[in-house]
Parts: C-alpha cells; structure tokens; sequence
C-alpha cells in the first residue's frame, strides 16, 4: 500500500514549475521500473494509480515545454533586442567618429588656409616694397606659399 501511496505522490514536485526534464524523468521511472506482479493483490489499484499519475504528469510535461518554449522565444527576442541596440550604438559610434574627423580634417583645412594667407601677404608686402607698389605680384606669392607648403622650395618650411 504504501508504494502505491508513493505512486499518487509521483507528481509532487519540490519547484513550483518543475522542468521537463524531471518531469520526464519521473515518467520515465513510472514506465520503466513499474512491474505490477511486485504488487501482487494489489496490481489493479497500482496499475490504476500509475496511469492516473502517468496522465496527470503527461499534462504537467506538456505545460512545462510550453512554459519553456515560451521562456526560450521570450529570451531570443530579448538578445535579439539587445543585439539590435548594440549595432545601432556600434554604428551611431562610427558615424560620430566620422563626422568628428571630417569636421577635423575642415577645420585644419581652415586653419591652414589662414597660414597660407598670412604667409602670401607677408611675402606680397615684401614684393610691393621690392616692386615700387605696383602689385603685380599677388598671384605670384601665393604661388610661392603653395611651393613652399608642398616642400617644392628646399630649406624653406612654413610653421603651422
């Protein structure tokens, strides 16, 4: 009697949502250790109780993989969201990284440009003095500035 007590109990679970897999496991156990002539006058109110048991642990089994499955999508999803938010943080970098460079590489273009400006006005003023004030070297000096920029004239640097 007592065995067949500790059958009914089958399906107690210490978890309030016991996984599949030890549900499986004790359907398992039912199915395969059960022998009814070990129960002797007994065996029909053990076979009975079995596959009451049996029935009420199948039910719990197909709740627990629907639970599972259910949990398995949810947390995809969530990753799914997660590594959704990451390349667009990843890309949202990139294109900063961008913008700052170019807004860099203009703003030294700028910043070059003003040497180069000062230089060919210096050397403009120097020419005008040279050639009586008449200004015809304008063009002239910053072609020069140019030269000197591009290293076209040795031992000359301008200091930016």
């Amino acid at each position: 009697r007592a065995k067949i007590e500790s059958i009914k109990m089958a399906d107690r679970f210490h978890q309030s949502a016991p996984s599949s897999a030890l549900i499986q496991a004790k359907i398992d156990g039912l199915v395969g250790g059960f022998q009814s002539e070990k129960f002797e006058e007994f065996a029909p109110e053990a076979e009975e109780a079995r596959d009451a048991t049996l029935t009420r642990l199948r039910a719990m089994l197909a709740e627990a993989q629907e639970r599972e499955r259910l949990e398995a999508e949810a947390l995809a999803e969530q990753q799914r969201q997660e590594a959704e938010a990451a390349a667009a943080a990843k890309l949202k970098a990139e294109w900063d990284a961008e913008k700052a460079e170019a807004d860099r590489r203009a703003a030294n273009k700028v910043h070059l440009r003003s040497i180069n400006l000062a230089a060919a006005l210096a050397i403009q003023k120097v020419m005008e003095g040279a050639s009586m004030g008449d200004g015809a070297f304008g063009p002239l000096s910053r072609q020069i500035v140019i030269a000197i920029a591009k290293g076209d004239v040795p031992a000359v640097t301008i200091s930016y």
